[in-house]
């Protein structure tokens, strides 16, 4: 493996990282309202700057996830952000008897 393809390859990870950080930000606050507006137990309120904060989150998962060019990491990008959303979705309902974690 020569140096460019291993620089290129960190990048990629790098890059890969920062879309599966800012997207656990941003996801779980808009998963919770989308919970709480199926329950339909009230009017649920999402907060301006959690809005604003969640949606700058998800721009750069967006942007740091187009730019990775690893298909292998892009890959494990789509895992590791909807795996923990599936979660918290499911855990709000009576689909799954096992308590989690959370």
């Amino acid at each position: 493996m020569s140096a460019t393809n291993r620089i290129l390859l960190i990048l990629d990870i790098i890059k890969g990282v920062i879309a599966v950080l800012f997207g656990n930000i941003g996801l779980p606050p808009l998963v919770r309202y989308l919970i709480g507006m199926l329950h339909g137990s009230g009017p649920v309120q999402i907060q301006t700057n959690t809005l604003v904060i969640s949606l700058v989150c998800l721009l750069i998962t967006i942007v740091a996830y187009h730019k990775t060019e690893n298909k292998i990491i892009k890959a494990l990008v789509i895992i590791c952000l909807f795996v923990p959303v599936l979660l918290i979705f499911l855990s709000y309902f009576t689909v799954m008897k096992v308590p989690m974690p959370f």
